[in-house]
């Protein structure tokens, strides 16, 4: 039953901290398909929060998905995530991840700190896709993509490669001559078109498990033709097929890696049952780099320029200083 699931879940997850392992978790059955469907580009039942850490230790909501629950209950991008039914949150994105699938129509009691007192707020979950690529032209001749998942899809619509070469195709016309790429609060995904369309280099990366490693190719997507400095800008929740990303051009296309250190998740998953109804998700390999064959301490990118996450006073008033360096660093870039 479903408070059964919920035990082994949990219990699962405590043991995998315990030893500082933050990329093990046990998923229910209506996870593994929500999370699937996640990479297809399709609705799932979801919060609809992102967040990222602030310098306590606590977790802020970051983003809300248009049209989510959260939203429609006047969640704030700032609000400090305090509990999800009643369960302290202490590792953001993930310990909102057993209210991702499952049906319609269920209910999450949210606590969150705002200007110093918590408030209750009932949310509904419901069905809500992400965005997958926003792209527009700043000033100085500089082009902006926000990736916010890595889908991989048959439909142009739903698949992050095609959309991000869509995006590169506009800023040619803009003749935006740098590129800021923001990974802010991407789960991750499916990142090998992505970087493809970043990097030259032949294999993107490799896996490294038991002293040994493996070649993980680039697709069939040709590398873009026009070639720009980048400035990627990662935080706390830039996770996994994300990261990957990230770590793909800043080893093979020089970008400057700017914002805060990323979620720890490159590795290369599998999956075991635990039961009939639960399945668990542990890191099989580490990515390493393709040139040096060596993964990063902690399996996360540090960024080249520290820049701290938007405050709820930012929010309010449209600061990013996150953006505000990363343009900076792409003032002094050739």
């Amino acid at each position: 039953d479903r408070a059964a699931v919920n035990a082994v879940r949990k219990d699962a997850r405590a043991m995998a901290v315990a030893i500082g392992d933050t990329q093990t978790f046990a998923l229910s059955k209506a996870n593994v398909q929500a999370l699937f469907a996640m990479i297809a580009g399709v609705p799932v039942v979801q919060p609809g929060i992102l967040s990222h850490k602030l310098d306590d230790g606590r977790w802020a909501v970051s983003d809300l998905l248009p049209g989510s629950g959260a939203a429609a209950a006047g969640v704030q991008r700032g609000d400090i995530l305090v509990t999800a039914d009643g369960t302290p949150i202490v590792h953001g994105y993930t310990d909102l991840i057993p209210f991702i699938g499952g049906a319609a129509g269920g209910k999450l009691e949210l606590v969150v700190e705002r200007a110093g007192k918590n408030q209750t707020i009932n949310l509904a979950l419901q069905p809500v896709a992400s965005p997958i690529v926003d792209w527009k032209a700043l000033p100085g001749g500089v082009g902006y993509i926000r990736l916010w998942t890595c889908t991989h899809a048959e439909a142009d619509a739903r698949d992050a490669g095609k959309l991000v070469m869509a995006a590169l195709g506009e800023l040619d016309k803009k003749k935006a001559k740098k590129l800021v790429l923001d990974l802010r609060g991407n789960p991750g995904g499916y990142p090998f078109d992505v970087a493809s369309l970043f990097v030259d280099a032949d294999p993107l990366m490799v896996a490294v498990a038991g002293g040994a490693d493996q070649p993980v190719a680039r697709t069939k997507l040709a590398a873009w033709k026009t070639k720009r400095p980048i400035a990627v800008i990662v935080d706390e929740q830039t996770a996994s097929g994300a990261e990957m990303v990230a770590f793909a051009l800043h080893d093979d296309a020089g970008a400057t890696v700017v914002g805060r250190p990323t979620a720890g998740g490159l590795s290369f998953p599998t999956t075991e049952k635990l039961s009939r109804d639960v399945t668990l998700s542990y890191p099989l390999s580490r990515v390493g780099s393709a040139k040096t064959k060596a993964p990063l301490e902690g399996n996360r990118l540090v960024p080249d320029v520290a820049a701290p996450n938007p405050s709820f006073d930012d929010y309010q008033t449209g600061r990013d200083p996150q953006l505000e360096a990363a343009l900076a660093a792409l003032r002094t870039a050739r």
